[in-house]
């Protein structure tokens, strides 16, 4: 669907002045600037030139749009609950910004676990970014979107060694050590881990297999 909306008006956007935009979409609010328009209709607008500057971009849809967001600048530096999907943020700056349940799906960021704001991607979406060189001692990921990011987590080093609600859809954690790791509704396909829970379950079926065996051969 978000890619349809992406080829859909690729060429078909909006185009108008800038200072018209910003009366447009900006509402000012508590001293600040929000965006007053839902996802689908920003999408048919141009808005490569809108400055975002100061303004407050959470729980806002700009999926697939073409806007130009600077992390730093946003209001508060934060994006959180912001959908982003699609966005070209490669080369942008998330030293110091709150990404917490934000969808940064295809965008190309480079994000740098150890210096967002809090080391804290909670529920935030950074499927298909590569991630195969980043540190994630410390870091909070429970509920994080990490699908095919080639991401190497260490269960034994993350933040409460919490892998709940998580995906990790296609991330190699063959032979990691899940000891007293929580993986509540964690998604694990495809990555070869050994969880306490396979082990036990393991465990208890040749334990049934033994004493099956043995009741057999008594009776």
């Amino acid at each position: 669907m978000e890619r349809a909306y992406d080829e859909s008006y690729r060429y078909e956007r909006i185009k108008l002045s800038t200072d018209i935009l910003e009366q447009i979409i900006f509402k000012e609010e508590m001293g600040c600037k929000h965006i007053v328009f839902s996802g689908l209709t920003l999408r048919k607008l141009d808005l490569s030139e809108v400055d975002f500057a100061g303004v407050d971009i959470t729980s806002t849809d700009l999926s697939y749009t073409n806007a130009n967001i600077n992390p730093q600048t946003v209001y508060r530096k934060s994006l959180y609950c912001a959908n982003l999907a699609g966005l070209d943020l490669s080369g942008k700056d998330f030293t110091d910004v709150y990404i917490k349940m934000a969808n940064l799906s295809n965008t190309g960021a480079n994000i740098d676990p150890q210096t967002v704001k809090n080391k804290s991607i909670y529920g935030t979406n950074l499927s298909g970014l590569y991630l195969g060189d980043k540190d994630f001692t410390n870091v909070y990921i429970t509920m994080a979107n990490l699908s095919n990011t080639e991401a190497d987590i260490d269960p034994q080093k993350i933040l409460f060694k919490s892998l709940a609600g998580t995906n990790l859809t296609g991330l190699n954690l063959y032979n990691k050590d899940f000891t007293g790791v929580s993986i509540y509704g964690a998604n694990l396909r495809n990555t070869g881990a050994k969880t306490e829970e396979e082990i036990m379950d393991k465990f208890i079926g040749t334990v049934k297999k033994l004493v099956k065996a043995r009741n057999t051969k008594a009776n």
